[in-house]
């Protein structure tokens, strides 16, 4: 019983170390992670007036799906001059995270 214990103990530690963490995050924490951050601001003044979001989930840190793609923020935001870029990083223990662009423009 001891041995199946530590064996769940290593595979959810391994599962934490590699699962959901955005690659491009300057932090992460191992238990919770809620940020914003800038990805490209641009001139950091006009924003345009637009905004398109784009995101991709992931679960248990063993399925991750969606298009969290500038390309397809920039579409969903009918965006064709992109003046900024942001992004939000969500994980609750690498059973559920988000991972979401923002594009600003005009």
């Amino acid at each position: 019983m001891k041995k199946l214990i530590m064996l769940f103990v290593v595979c959810f530690a391994l599962s934490a170390l590699v699962g959901c963490s955005p690659v491009m995050s300057p932090i992460t924490g191992l238990i919770f992670t809620e940020l914003k951050a800038p990805f490209y601001a641009g001139n950091g003044q006009d924003l345009g007036a637009k905004v398109g979001r784009a995101e991709c989930q992931g679960f248990l840190g063993l399925v991750a799906i969606g298009d969290a793609s500038i390309q397809k923020a920039a579409e969903n935001g009918e965006i064709t001059n992109i003046k900024a870029i942001d992004y939000e990083a969500f994980n609750v223990l690498g059973v559920f995270c988000r991972f979401t662009t923002i594009v600003y423009g005009d």
